[in-house]
């Protein structure tokens, strides 16, 4: 029985290697990085979209628009990572594992979305670049609606944002506590 969860373990790690994958090359074929009439890049965009696809499609179907970002890769990767964590422990312990992994992304982004913010203010990053313009705007979209309520009564402090701060210790707190639970 072993054998065979790890068997289903490590097609599931390959399977979230190839969404990354996927993403990435969506994102250097938007920004006309890489070159589709390639005949091999065509052929790894096709392997990869075939895979992952058919998985991808069903959750594009049931996500409201966000604006136009398709966050159906970060959902993919998150019910993979549940089912990995149900072959490996309980159904508690895999639904409390999976809110501290919801946890932990959102504590990535935000952070992300902190430095690329301040490198912006500070002039040290370059926004008529496509590809940091298109990342920024997106990490913005995701973390606008957490922070807007803080910064109504956090001010910025030297005109740098610091509600980042705030949300960043909030989520990592509130993360720590349902660790702690289990």
């Amino acid at each position: 029985m072993g054998a065979i969860v790890g068997i289903i373990s490590t097609v599931i790690d390959i399977l979230i290697w190839i969404v990354i994958a996927s993403v990435i090359m969506s994102w250097l074929i938007v920004l006309n990085v890489v070159n589709l009439s390639n005949q091999y890049v065509r052929m790894a965009y096709d392997l990869i979209s075939r895979i992952i696809d058919p998985l991808l499609n069903p959750i594009r179907r049931m996500m409201p628009n966000f604006g136009g970002i398709d966050i159906s890769p970060i959902i993919l990767v998150l019910i993979l990572v549940f089912i990995q964590y149900l072959l490996l422990t309980n159904p508690a312990q895999a639904i409390v594992l999976l809110i501290a992994t919801i946890f932990t992304i959102a504590i990535t982004i935000v952070v992300i979305a902190a430095v690329m913010t301040w490198m912006v203010t500070f002039g040290a990053i370059n926004m008529s670049n496509r590809f940091v313009a298109m990342i920024y705007d997106s990490i913005t979209r995701m973390c606008d609606p957490m922070l807007n309520p803080i910064r109504k009564f956090v001010p910025k402090v030297g005109g740098v944002d610091v509600s980042f701060i705030v949300l960043f210790l909030f989520l990592y707190l509130l993360r720590g506590v349902i660790l702690s639970a289990f």
